[in-house]
């Protein structure tokens, strides 16, 4: 890997191929690395917080509810919803 800016205070990693070939402890940090940087960025953007009261269903969970409630597969409530 190269690093890109360095005399800048923020840095880059980044990899010449196209699929890099890291061993498997490296890319199990990396993945480490890429959950806790996520949960980061989306706690400062705010958007974990979507709902207004904890436990509040959005419209589309209720309706999968609604179908889990009669029965419905998985598979079942994907059709039917359109999810694929």
């Amino acid at each position: 890997m190269k690093r890109s800016g360095q005399a800048s205070s923020r840095r880059a990693a980044s990899s010449r191929s196209e699929r890099p070939d890291f061993e498997p402890r490296a890319k199990r940090a990396i993945h480490l690395v890429s959950l806790y940087a996520h949960a980061r960025v989306a706690a400062l953007l705010n958007v974990l917080s979507v709902r207004q009261t904890p436990g509040e269903l959005s419209p589309r969970e209720r309706e999968v509810l609604q179908w889990t409630a009669v029965g419905k597969s998985s598979w079942e409530i994907s059709v039917i919803l359109r999810i694929s």
